[in-house]
């Protein structure tokens, strides 16, 4: 029995022992990319030039006031920052203190806005285009996530809640702070999310937790969980641009729901009996 079991152990590493060799070796390179100054910083600045150029008036409104839509374009941009600044008390100039960044950004805004004949922008929103950009920022938000979970902690180390929220709020910060940003661009289409809650800040928050939580109790390499999460959010998004949005958590949260109130329920009826008696 014992050389059937390690006859079966050596036919799964000849055969399965190369192909996970080449996915660590790919999560560790994903994993080791900088946010900055490679492709996930552009992609960012240049997924919110276009979402934001979509909104209605937003071209009018980047023509009538250039300054107001470049620094809205940069705040929402660097919004995951900025709300984990401000959750862990850390300085917000060092969200702007990076003016390479800065330029990165207002060219990005200028060529999605003001590029001759708009060619920049029809080059970008084209389906095949769009959808290479979009796959590379939902990459980008699973970094994000990690990052977010790694600075909070360096204050909180045994917090999986704290590390939780501060990866939600890194990935999903343009969800935060989009409706602070209606005042530089009136009919901006935002709502709060405390109230409606996105696919992308549950997304950020489930994923905030894996890594929080794998972080504390070590149950596999973490360049694999981000690749994991990575592909994750990927699909979700295509499945929204192509298709329709698909919500994983709709139906925990449906059988959730009703267990709390199906047990709120029972209590309160048990006490309201307990006192008719």
């Amino acid at each position: 029995t014992n050389n059937n079991l390690r006859r079966n152990e050596n036919m799964f590493e000849d055969v399965w022992g190369p192909g996970i060799d080449h996915l660590t070796s790919a999560a560790k390179v994903y994993a080791s990319a900088p946010l900055f100054p490679y492709f996930f910083s552009i992609v960012t600045f240049l997924v919110t030039a276009i979402a934001l150029r979509k909104e209605p008036n937003g071209i009018d409104h980047a023509h009538r006031h250039p300054i107001a839509s470049c620094v809205m374009n940069y705040i929402v941009a660097s919004s995951g920052a900025i709300v984990l600044s401000v959750m862990l008390a850390k300085p917000l100039l060092d969200c702007v203190a990076n003016g390479y960044s800065l330029l990165l950004g207002t060219v990005i805004w200028f060529l999605v806005y003001f590029s001759p004949f708009d060619f920049f922008y029809r080059v970008c929103t084209c389906k095949p285009i769009y959808l290479i950009v979009v796959g590379i920022e939902e990459l980008a938000r699973a970094k994000k996530v990690m990052d977010g979970v790694k600075l909070a902690a360096v204050d909180y180390p045994t917090s999986i809640a704290v590390m939780a929220l501060a990866g939600m709020f890194r990935g999903s910060g343009k969800r935060w702070t989009i409706t602070l940003c209606q005042k530089l661009q009136p009919g901006l289409k935002a709502t709060v999310e405390l109230l409606n809650v996105s696919l992308v800040t549950k997304s950020s928050l489930l994923l905030g937790a894996i890594f929080a939580y794998n972080r504390l109790n070590p149950i596999g390499d973490d360049c694999l969980f981000l690749l994991g999460g990575g592909i994750f959010l990927v699909v979700l998004k295509f499945s929204e641009l192509l298709w329709r949005e698909l919500d994983p958590f709709t139906t925990p949260q449906y059988f959730a729901w009703r267990a709390l109130t199906s047990t709120a329920s029972t209590t309160v009826k048990i006490s309201d009996h307990s006192k008719a008696e």
